[in-house]
Order: structure tokens, then sequence, then C-alpha cells
């Protein structure tokens, strides 16, 4: 039986083109919650991080190396040098980390 990857799974040229959305929150001191103030829908380029897998396609470690408003912008922007984020998909979880390279 096949494994469903329950996300888009645009890969071209070892690249990962992910379409989603990215969040606004603010800390809501009433309920102690983050609440989604704002929505924009992004797109992603994630790289795999070096390594060999015996998984499916996606089951692996991603870099993220790039981003666009897939609504007005025709290039990707990237984050400065010392901030990084990784995805790391297993067979059955994801998690986004992010973290200061310089520290």
């Amino acid at each position: 039986m096949g494994q469903t990857i329950p996300f888009d799974a645009r890969i071209k040229d070892g690249i990962w083109y992910y379409t989603g959305y990215a969040k606004v929150m603010e800390f809501d001191s009433e309920t102690g919650e983050l609440v989604v103030t704002d929505t924009s829908k992004i797109e992603e380029k994630w790289v795999q991080i070096e390594g060999e897998t015996d998984h499916p396609e996606m089951i692996k470690t991603w870099n993220l190396i790039g981003y666009k408003s897939t609504e007005s912008s025709a290039t990707y922007d990237v984050y400065p040098d010392f901030v990084g984020y990784i995805k790391l998909i297993t067979p059955t979880n994801f998690v986004w980390v992010r973290y200061n390279s310089e520290s």
C-alpha cells in the first residue's frame, strides 16, 4: 500500500515548491492564547539537506531557501543569513524549526 503525503508535493530538480499560508499571530493577554490576526498566501522553496534515505520522496529533512507571495511577486525573497528554517518530515509527522545560526 502506497503512502499518501497530505500536502502539495511539487518537486523539480531537487527543489520542493510548497504553496501555503503565512499567519500573523498576536498574544491575547486575557486568554493566554495566540490568535491569528492575518494570513497571506505564499510559496516556499525548500532544498533537501544532505543525507540519504530509503523513504518516499518527501520523507526527509528540508532547508527553506526562499519564499514569495504568490499573488504579488515574481521572484523569491530570502531570509537573512543568520535565520534558518528546516522542516523535518517523518512517515507520520512533520515539524518546522526556526533557528538563529549565529547563536
